[in-house]
């Protein structure tokens, strides 16, 4: 692969990195329109439980280790 490759990598995962910190779920998020980026709730539960969610950037890197919080797990979803 070019070496333009992997700088266009990095700065789209810093990016993607940018958005799910601010903590808003915000109407153009590119990354919310891929498949396998779990978003700003998936990265915020795991800011607060510390108990799954671990993947950066591809959300079904949890699911295939078991780590994903499931609505159930959840206090965030579950709440009302």
């Amino acid at each position: 692969l070019p070496v333009y490759s992997l700088w266009a990598w990095l700065a789209l995962i810093q990016l993607q990195g940018v958005m799910d910190h601010t903590g808003y779920e915000l109407p153009l998020d590119i990354f919310a329109m891929l498949p396998g980026f779990g978003g700003t709730k998936f990265h915020d539960e795991h800011h607060q439980y510390f108990t799954g969610n671990y993947a950066a950037a591809l959300s079904i890197i949890d699911d295939v280790m078991g780590t994903r919080l499931k609505p159930a797990d959840s206090p965030i979803r579950s709440r009302k």
